[in-house]
């Protein structure tokens, strides 16, 4: 009876360690396809630009940055001016308001939100 229970358990700890094993690669070939930047910083008066490639860092591939969809507050007619580059500031003036601002980048059914500042210059 000792053999069988130790060839059970082992054949446990055999299927234990493939579901482990599978899941690990699983995970690693997950890879983030939104890789967003962090601690973005503008000053007062600088460009900021709309456009998802300025906030995802500079290892997503072109075909995501052709395909993702930027989503913000900051699209807000009423409350800003966007020009044909995608560029943004407060409405009736000529830069965006100090303040901490908010995208959401969308690829596929991934869905990243960065913040960032203008701060003072």
């Amino acid at each position: 009876m000792k053999g069988k229970q130790i060839i059970i358990r082992g054949s446990i700890l055999l299927s234990l360690a493939a579901v482990i094993f599978g899941l690990f690669i699983s995970a690693c070939s997950h890879a983030d396809i939104l890789p967003v930047r962090s601690n973005i910083v503008y000053q007062k008066g600088e460009i900021v630009n709309l456009k998802a490639e300025n906030f995802l860092d500079s290892s997503v591939s072109s075909e995501v940055l052709k395909k993702a969809i930027l989503y913000s507050p900051l699209l807000d007619r009423e409350k800003y001016t966007l020009d044909e580059n995608c560029n943004v500031v407060s409405k009736g003036k000529d830069y965006l308001e100090c303040g901490t601002y908010q995208v959401s980048i969308a690829y596929k059914d991934e869905i990243k939100t960065v913040q960032f500042q203008v701060v003072e210059a």
